[in-house]
This record gives C-alpha cells, sequence and structure tokens, in this order.
C-alpha cells in the first residue's frame, strides 16, 4: 500500500507539475487545453508530396532533392483553414538563401495569390498572402543545380510559445512546492494513524460485501445443478462466442455508432461467464490490496471524467466497478482459477482454426498489399494473432513443464507457430510485432528465472527445430492456398468499408490498403529513415497533438490531427486525453503495478499463469504503439483487462487454490 502511494504521489506530482506550467507558457489558462497552439496541420511523410519528375531525389527519406530544371515545383497539401502563419524548416542549402515564388490554391485548384519569399536554413516564417487555402506550391525559377532539404512544413493559427527554460524553471518550482505540501503531508498523516485504528480499506470490504451478496444470490440459479464438465464446455463456447462476435462488430461497424450494442454484447458474455463459474459452496477470499486500491481510484476517476464531460465511449468505469468485479469474484471462487485460462486459450485456437479456415476459402490475398485476414482493417487481425500466440505459448510451457508434450504436439505446436508468425508478417502490424517480441523475451526470461532443468530446454529446443525447419513449407503452401483458393472456389466475402472488393471473378484490387497502406517491406524500409515521425508512420505527429490538448476532465472522442479525426496510437496518451489527467496518473500507475505482478509470478511452474501474463505483457506492448484503449472494440483488450483479475488476489489465496487441485487431481 506504502508503495503504491509513493507511486501515485509521484506520477501526480510530475504530470500535474508540467501540466501547470504549460499553462502558463501556453498562456491559455483554461482547464480545457493545457498549452494552446491553435489549430496546427503539419506535413507528416515529406517523400508523398514531392509532384512531377522534374526535382532529382538523393535521399527520399527526408526530402534532400536536387533542382534539375529551370522551373521546378513542389507541392503541399493543408486541409482548409484561415491560415495565420507558414512554416518550413530548410537545410543543406546550397547558396546562403534561395528566391521561390509561393502560389495557393483554394478548393478548386485554382491559383489566388502569389507572394515572392526567400528561403534560408533553419525554420522560415511566413504570413500567407491568402490566408485561406488548402494547398501551396513552391516554385523554383532559374535555380538549377541548387540543393536543399525540406526537413518540415506546416500552416498554425498561432505562433508556438513554447521555451525550454521556462518550461524547466516553471516545472522545477512547481516540483518543489509539490515536495514540500507532500511532506508536510505525510509528516501529519503519520501523526494522527498513531491515533486512529487502521482507515482506507474500509470501501474495499464495503464493495466484497456487495459482490458477497450478488454471489449469494447466483447461487440460487438452475445452473448450480449441472456438472463440472458441461460447465467447461459452455464456458469454451461463451469465451468462442465472444472472440468470434468481437470480431464480427469490427467488421460491421468503425466502432463509433454500435458502441453501446458491442458494449452490451460484451457485458453479457461476462455475466454469462460469471454464472457458469458459480459453486455451491461458497469460499472466503482476499483481495490483493494494492491492486484493488488502484484498481478502485482508476474506475472511481473514470466515472467521475464520464459524469463531467459526456463521451463516445463511456460507461467504462461503471461497467469496471460492477461487472468485472462481479466476474473476477466469481473467478476466483472457483476449484482453481487457472482452469479459465485453460479454457481461453482453448477457444482462441478453436477460433484460430476457423478464422484460418475462413480466410482460405474466402478472403484472398493480394500481391504487395498488407493481409487483413477476417478484418477490414491488417491491424486489428495482428492483433487477434498475438492473443493466440498467448495461449499456443501457454499451451506449450505448460505440457513442457508437466512432461506431457509428445512428438505429435510438438509438431502441431511447430507448425502453428510458423502459421501464426506468417500471418503477422504477412499483415504487417507494428504493434502486434511489438507484442510479439516481448512475448518471446518475456519467455526466455521467464525460463532463465526459474532455473529450468536440461529436459525442460530439450523439449522447447525440439519445438523450435521443428518451427525452424517448416517455416519455408508453412509460408509457401499458405500463400499458395490464400492466392488461389479463393479465386477458384469463387465464394470472396467483403464488407462496408472494406478494403477488398471485386472487379471481376478473376481480378481483386484493393485500392483503399494501397493509398493509406505502403508495401509489404514498408517495416524495413522506414528503419532506414533519420525521421522518427516517417519510421513511426506519422505517430510522432498525434502524439504532439494530443500532448497539447490534453485537460483536467478529457475529451468528447479523439484529437483532431491534421483536419481529421485520428485516434493517439498510444493507450497512455489515449486515457489521458479521454479522461483527463487526473485519471492519467492513476492509470500508468495501475498498468505498472500489474506489471510488476507479473514480473513477481514469473517462476510460477505447473499452471496456465502464463496466460495471464502473456495478455497484459502483450496488450501494453502493442496498445504503446497501436489504437487498442478504446473499450469493447479489440479482443485483445477484453482480454488484457480480463487477465488483471488474476492478479487482484492475495499471492498465498491463488497458490492454496492451486495446491487444492493438485492434490484432487493426485487422487482422482
Amino acid at each position: 500500500m506504502k508503495e503504491i502511494n509513493r507511486w501515485l504521489w509521484a506520477v501526480f506530482g510530475i504530470i500535474f507539475s508540467f501540466s501547470a506550467a504549460m499553462i502558463l507558457i501556453g498562456g491559455s489558462f483554461s482547464s480545457n487545453s493545457f498549452y494552446d497552439q491553435g489549430d496546427i496541420c503539419e506535413i507528416v511523410d515529406m517523400d508523398l508530396e514531392m509532384e512531377g519528375t522534374n526535382l532529382l531525389y538523393l535521399n527520399r527519406s527526408d526530402a534532400f532533392f536536387t533542382i534539375t530544371e529551370d522551373t521546378a515545383v513542389k507541392g503541399f497539401h493543408f486541409y482548409e483553414n484561415e491560415w495565420n502563419y507558414l512554416l518550413f524548416q530548410i537545410s543543406d542549402l546550397s547558396v546562403p538563401n534561395l528566391p521561390v515564388l509561393i502560389t495557393y490554391l483554394n478548393t478548386d485548384w485554382t491559383v489566388t495569390a502569389e507572394q515572392k519569399i526567400t528561403l534560408n536554413n533553419g525554420w522560415n516564417i511566413i504570413e500567407p498572402a491568402k490566408k485561406n487555402f488548402i494547398s501551396v506550391c513552391m516554385v523554383f525559377q532559374g535555380c538549377t543545380g541548387e540543393k536543399l532539404r525540406i526537413r518540415s512544413a506546416m500552416a498554425r493559427t498561432m505562433l508556438s510559445k513554447f521555451s525550454l527554460k521556462k518550461f524547466a524553471g516553471f516545472t522545477g518550482v512547481f516540483l518543489l512546492v509539490y515536495c514540500i505540501i507532500s511532506v508536510i503531508v505525510v509528516y501529519y498523516s503519520r501523526k494522527c494513524r498513531k491515533h486512529k485504528r487502521r482507515s482506507g480499506h474500509w470501501w474495499i470490504d464495503f464493495y466484497l460485501n456487495i459482490l458477497e451478496l450478488i454471489y449469494s444470490r447466483l447461487q440460487q440459479l438452475p445452473v448450480i445443478g449441472m456438472t463440472e464438465k458441461d460447465r467447461q464446455r459452455l464456458r469454451i463456447l461463451c469465451i468462442l462466442a465472444e472472440i468470434l462476435c468481437s470480431a464480427a462488430l469490427i467488421n460491421a461497424d468503425r466502432m463509433k455508432s454500435w458502441y453501446y450494442i458491442s458494449m452490451g454484447s460484451q457485458i453479457f458474455f461476462l455475466l454469462t461467464l460469471s454464472v457458469l463459474m458459480v459453486r455451491p459452496v461458497k469460499k472466503k477470499i482476499r483481495w490483493n490490496t494494492k491492486l484493488c486500491y488502484i484498481w478502485g481510484l482508476l474506475c472511481i476517476s473514470m466515472c467521475i471524467s464520464d459524469f463531467i464531460v459526456g463521451k463516445v465511449f463511456t460507461c467504462v468505469g461503471y461497467v469496471f466497478l460492477f461487472v468485472f468485479g462481479v466476474f473476477f469474484y466469481c473467478w476466483m471462487q472457483m476449484e482453481n482459477p487457472d482452469q479459465l485460462l485453460k479454457e481461453t486459450g482453448i477457444a482462441l485456437q478453436i477460433s484460430f482454426v476457423l478464422i484460418v479456415l475462413f480466410c482460405v476459402l474466402c478472403r484472398p490475398a493480394t500481391e504487395g498489399i498488407r493481409y487483413a485476414g477476417c478484418f477490414i482493417n491488417p491491424n486489428p487481425f495482428g492483433r487477434y494473432l498475438i492473443s493466440v500466440f498467448v495461449a499456443v505459448f501457454t499451451q506449450i510451457d505448460y505440457q513442457v513443464q508437466k512432461g506431457i508434450i509428445t512428438w505429435r504436439r510438438a509438431v502441431l505446436y511447430g507448425l502453428e507457430i510458423d502459421l501464426l508468425f506468417y500471418l503477422i508478417w504477412k499483415s504487417q502490424c507494428r504493434g502486434a510485432m511489438l507484442g510479439l517480441a516481448l512475448l518471446i523475451l518475456f519467455m526466455f526470461i521467464r525460463l532463465v528465472k526459474m532455473r529450468v532443468s536440461a529436459t525442460v530446454i530439450h523439449e522447447y529446443l525440439r519445438i523450435l527445430a521443428i518451427s525452424s525447419v517448416c517455416i519455408f513449407p508453412v509460408k509457401y503452401i499458405t500463400d499458395w492456398l490464400l492466392y488461389h483458393i479463393p479465386y477458384f472456389l469463387g465464394i470472396q466475402v467483403h464488407w462496408k468499408k472494406d478494403a477488398l472488393y471485386a472487379l471481376d471473378n478473376h481480378l481483386f484490387c484493393n485500392p483503399f490498403a494501397e493509398q493509406v497502406y505502403a508495401s509489404a517491406s514498408r517495416i524495413i524500409e522506414t528503419l532506414n529513415r533519420r525521421s522518427l515521425d516517417s519510421m513511426s508512420s506519422g505517430r510522432v505527429t498525434y502524439w504532439k497533438a494530443y500532448l497539447r490538448n490534453m485537460n483536467l476532465w478529457g475529451h468528447e472522442f479523439r484529437c483532431q490531427v491534421n483536419g481529421g479525426s485520428h485516434s493517439a496510437h498510444n493507450m497512455f496518451l489515449d486515457t489521458a486525453y479521454r479522461y483527463g489527467v487526473v485519471a492519467a496518473g492513476i492509470y500508468i500507475v495501475f498498468w505498472g503495478a500489474f506489471l510488476k505482478e507479473v514480473w513477481r509470478k514469473l517462476s510460477c511452474k505447473n499452471s496456465y499463469a502464463f496466460m495471464a501474463a502473456g495478455c497484459v505483457i502483450s496488450y501494453v506492448g502493442m496498445a504503446l504503439v497501436d489504437t487498442l484503449e478504446q473499450p469493447w472494440v479489440y479482443l485483445a483488450w477484453t482480454l488484457a483487462y480480463m487477465s488483471a483479475g488474476y492478479y487482484l488476489f492475495q499471492t498465498d489465496t491463488v497458490k492454496e487454490n492451486d495446491r487444492l487441485y493438485e492434490e484432487k487431481i493426485f487422487h482422482q
């Protein structure tokens, strides 16, 4: 508890000191936006803005070019607004200054104004001759042979007031004041604590009593009379239905208008699982006070934010408190909580078989385009595959630790891993690749920490060898199936807003994917770029926009970036923007505390604990660079928060449940 308090004090102090400093520098003095810079349209990828063949590329990554003709044109496209300033960052200019003619175009693509300027190295700030425009062209006349690099181009309604010196000074002052206040509060709280009984946990006991009351009512349902095997089958079917339902809802709508339908269906599945986990006899369980404390604070802060600011993705805090609370309580009433993790893994693998069959029969692959599988977008497909990877790793880990893995199982697991690797690479989902890398690293560290025997290492190496030998046959066979079977059968399936559509019976084209996504080798190409924004596919621009627009209590939907509504592609920034910095600090502490619990339980043997740990680890890895913190939309989101319940209870309680379960199996 003391550790969580220290985390909270430190994170809150840093966040609010930064925020207060931003308010003073930006001059907004408003709770709606901490750093007010007005509207900004920033050209993200300079490569895409080159027009014509009269500019010769020397280095595509930073728009470094040589002017090769007497009249050369470089265009920049902005969304329509009344812009007060144009900013161009120039470097490597071959002459001290370069005369340029700026032309302004309107929505009809007609020139509305012209302006002569001179470009210099560094930032060039221009007050446009025409404030309302949609495109700007640099016209180079008589500059053949000159060289320059355009590092950045943007339009602004107001100039930035940010100063690093002022920011550091204000932040230091606020941190100092915060530390002084913290010391005084801690001093007097310790004095008062000597004369009062231990407090601060009454609300946890009250919450637990409510859950016990709900559980006692659920024990009166007829499902209690079912055998445990029947309930296991029903739980697997329920989890499988949840997986397939979430996939269908993503394809049916782009998350906004059907949010309540998606939320309602997920709540239904969670409550159904809760009922199927109810036992005739109730046992006493103990919560992990630290994690329960931070869980409750996060839920309450989200509820307060929802109450103050209406949102599109709403009611998450309320569902966490009441639905997830019941689900977690029923889960820990099971004889062995690992059983639900095992059933989740089985359901994931069954769904994987069904989805692969569906893809082979109905979802053709297109050369040079990222593969979206059964989804309308490749990213959800990659995130789903990572969840299946967690299930496969869990099965392998459990069977190897138990010493029950056979050659037949080793071959099947090796082939499954190869297929998952191939499909993830085909989707080219950055978040999925990062999550997979973290999973493999976590698996390796876990084996080292457990100090496994030579026999266990031999079994892992056997599966690795099988996977290495079969990787190319699996790749070529799957390639052939995806490129031929759907065309041969003619039963291709596509949805509204899908990138895949038919021009005729033989030719399939993905214009949406070609415009939005690069080729399948895009990750290798972007690693050669010097620009962090280019390497991250423009994510840095989104992150800066979200940081500028954070406030105290959150916003309705998403931030406006470059004229459109875009996700933050980072779960911490997305949560901070939607729920405000009040919830952001608690959210950071929340995931930090759960990651610490995962680290503490690395050495769990002979259990399915890797399923919960893998869901948390992979989710944090994917959500750092992907759009995942959008409730009831993605399977990885649901699995991560479900797995959090595995760590919300005292360690000795879980160990005792495992011990009793092992003894029962032994006697049987």
